[in-house]
């Protein structure tokens, strides 16, 4: 990054804030423009002023970086590092598979230096030696991974059992909960026929005291009516023993009577 580079990002933003007085979209596209490596080559007059435009705008990271890069600087270099995936070990493109084939070459060079032999061995043996670590370190992460599959799949199946074993155990529970209903559906039915088979049998005796009352109370009415009649027609003598007959007219009858004497004639 050098000095003009970073005046022509930066100078047209700063111009436009001046102008338009300090919009938040302007002051967040200035800050995007000022990284570590632009501010580094800015001119001293350019820092000053948005030092101060930094702390009316409340963009502290920006503040902090003017306060650290204080060098007049009209050039800024650095070094980035990228990453990029290896490929797979022991495959036809890896690296250890390249590694042999330079170990190859290397024994049937006729002009080959023992120095450069000697480096070229080094060199190859630490990329195997790696190679190797990370292949012994991938079956170990493929063993582990395998190891925790065989256990997830063991907790699945015991998972499962115990979950047919409960609902299996509500099944026998929601079984006898019908079973005992039942019964006592039942129990009700029988005790209530109980009770009345019991009214029946009381109902019957009743009715068989009714009648044998009433046929006792004829039995009275009718011995009575027979005393009653015999009273009226059985009238006998007192001393004879024989019933009286009733007197002619005008004639009294000279039997029956106590104090009378048979007169001679």
């Amino acid at each position: 990054m050098t000095r003009t580079q970073a005046n022509a990002a930066v100078e047209p933003l700063m111009r436009r804030i001046q102008e338009e007085k300090w919009q938040p979209a302007l002051n967040d596209k200035l800050a995007s423009k000022l990284t570590e490596e632009t501010v580094a080559v800015l001119p001293a007059s350019t820092k000053t002023w948005l030092a101060t435009w930094a702390t009316q705008a409340g963009k502290p990271m920006i503040l902090e970086r003017l306060q650290k890069c204080t060098e007049d600087k009209i050039e800024y270099q650095w070094a980035e590092t990228q990453i990029r995936a290896s490929p797979a070990l022991w495959s036809t493109t890896s690296p250890a598979e390249a590694l042999l084939d330079n170990l190859f070459e290397l024994t049937e060079d006729p002009d080959l230096n023992k120095e450069v032999a000697r480096q070229k061995l080094k060199a190859a043996t630490a990329s195997l030696r790696y190679c190797l670590f990370k292949m012994e370190e991938t079956v170990k992460l493929k063993a582990k991974a395998d190891a925790m599959n065989e256990i997830n799949a063991l907790q699945d199946t015991i998972k499962l059992a115990i979950k047919e074993e409960m609902q299996s155990f509500q099944q026998g529970i929601d079984t006898i909960k019908l079973a005992v209903e039942k019964l006592d559906k039942q129990g009700a039915l029988a005790s209530a026929n109980a009770t009345n088979s019991m009214d029946g049998i009381q109902d019957i005796i009743k009715l068989a005291i009714k009648e044998e009352m009433e046929r006792f109370q004829q039995s009275i009415e009718k011995g009575t009516t027979k005393r009653t009649h015999g009273e009226a027609f059985s009238n006998t003598d007192s001393h004879s023993g024989e019933p009286s007959e009733p007197a002619q007219d005008g004639v009294q009858s000279k039997q029956g009577h106590p104090s009378q004497k048979a007169r001679p004639g």
